[in-house]
């Protein structure tokens, strides 16, 4: 917490006050909690709901080609389950590279809605093993893509210009 309150960041010529804690979209995040873990449950609820819809819409206009609902999936559910991976999902990424991808133990809300939906899609049973069910559906698993998230910000970061936004938080 200290590093919050030594923060001084400054915006359009003005200093920015610096918090412990906030409430963005119905999800409190405080500076002792991994971000990621805050709005894992968020995210998965959103997901969830995205996922019945594009389910029941797709139905509804007879898509059944499995490679055709996984590219529709990819584009406009699963994106919701890594909106701003590359700020939140470095902790949750850490521990999900620790857990072998055969294990199901641990796994965080948006990663378990992940699966179970491509399970869904490709006409798989529940008890099928993680890394079948990625094979099958030619996807890495979700952590990867949120950690090749992280490393695009991170880059992003490393080459602002000095006096940048983005520069000042990566100096604080």
């Amino acid at each position: 917490m200290r590093l919050v309150q030594r923060a001084q960041l400054t915006y359009a010529g003005s200093t920015v006050k610096a918090t412990t804690e906030f409430k963005y979209l119905g999800v409190v995040f405080h500076c002792t909690q991994p971000i990621g873990e805050s709005a894992s449950a968020a995210r998965a609820a959103v997901a969830r709901f995205a996922a019945a819809c594009f389910e029941g819409r797709c139905t509804e206009m007879g898509l059944e080609a499995t490679r055709l609902l996984l590219m529709l999936y990819h584009s406009l559910v699963d994106s919701t389950l890594s909106y701003a991976a590359a700020v939140w999902s470095p902790g949750l990424a850490i521990a999900a590279a620790k857990r072998p991808v055969s294990g199901g133990g641990g796994r965080c809300a948006a990663e378990l809605q992940h699966t179970r939906t491509l399970r869904r899609l490709l006409g798989l049973p529940l008890a099928a093993p993680i890394a079948t069910v990625l094979a099958e559906a030619g996807e890495l698993p979700l952590y990867i893509t949120w950690l090749m998230s992280a490393a695009r910000l991170w880059n992003q970061l490393v080459a602002a210009k000095p006096g940048s936004v983005m520069r000042q938080v990566l100096d604080a």
